[in-house]
């Protein structure tokens, strides 16, 4: 990832889109602080409360922010819980960790997280292979509210189910964004499945955001050309226009194509794409986008 910077309010919710390998998940675990100790570079400023979280040690990240402030719902909910161990356990977990609750108010509050989720309380007591689906995504948000944060990051989390479940997680995400006042990252491939629910929305290619702006702006004008081709691959529900597809594969990121990241697929490369790094110019507002057609913002490519 280069050059990412965004900002996310209390109570709001910020998506990250875009094709699989650009970086969406990634991003969430550098905010966790949980990229591999070999990854080669890691700098810049998190910031929480103008706190600069990369300042604070390991150690102090893990027993201060982590969870406490900041917590993250992975992909995969079958992959991210213990096969051999009750679901009220691994959501209770945590809680063991950080306090001196004790175990009848750790199973308390898990089971109030369950019935703020959706779930029975006695879910608490089942192993996760007795769970459906979107049972499992609902035990690892609750599992992810445990301490409270103020911050959660979902990567993916309705991506394995459904249409019918996956508006019921939606729904839940959004209820609980306004009961708890939660800010939330909700990254997804997805882009009208983050228009749900998000305020700004970011769209990302080959670790940089080519795109960034409030989630009306970005689905009524996007003005990066990438972004345009994103919306254009949605069916519609009126109109003959048939879905669109964009040619070529995502760069590897282990070495970038030189200039503009996009231009190998973009239909209004030109000379300086080739060349050099665009952006972000400025569109107005918070509205960012990435690319040398918009160096003067009254120009730019027309909506695909």
């Amino acid at each position: 990832m280069d050059g990412v910077s965004f900002e996310v309010d209390e109570g709001a919710a910020l998506g990250i889109v875009g094709e699989s390998g650009c970086g969406k998940t990634s991003l969430g675990i550098a905010v966790m602080r949980l990229l591999p100790s070999n990854v080669q570079r890691f700098d810049g400023g998190i910031y929480l409360d103008g706190q600069d979280l990369q300042r604070l040690s390991k150690e102090e990240f893990r027993r201060t922010i982590r969870w406490k402030k900041i917590a993250m719902v992975f992909q995969g909910a079958m992959n991210s819980l213990n096969p051999v161990m009750r679901v009220g356990d691994q959501v209770a977990e945590p809680l063991l960790v950080a306090s001196d609750i004790g175990r009848k108010g750790a199973m308390a509050r898990v089971s109030d997280l369950l019935e703020m989720v959706g779930l029975p309380r006695e879910a608490a007591q089942r192993y996760p292979h007795e769970l459906s689906g979107g049972m499992k995504q609902r035990i690892l948000i609750a599992m992810a509210l445990i301490l409270n944060p103020r911050l959660l990051i979902m990567d993916e989390p309705t991506s394995a189910l459904d249409v019918s479940v996956q508006a019921q997680i939606m729904n839940l995400i959004k209820r609980l964004k306004v009961q708890l006042n939660l800010s939330v990252i909700f990254i997804t491939h997805d882009i009208a499945l983050a228009s749900d629910i998000c305020d700004t929305v970011c769209v990302m290619y080959a670790g940089e955001l080519a795109e960034i702006g409030t989630a009306e702006t970005i689905l009524k004008e996007p003005r990066h050309p990438y972004a345009q081709l994103l919306l254009s691959s949605i069916p519609r529900l009126r109109g003959r226009a048939k879905p669109a597809y964009i040619p070529g594969d995502t760069p590897d990121l282990v070495t970038p194509p030189p200039g503009c990241r996009f231009h190998p697929r973009c239909p209004y490369v030109f000379e300086p794409c080739r060349i050099r790094s665009p952006g972000p110019f400025p569109l107005g507002g918070a509205h960012l986008a990435r690319c040398w057609l918009l160096q003067d913002s009254k120009h730019g490519p027309d909506q695909a």
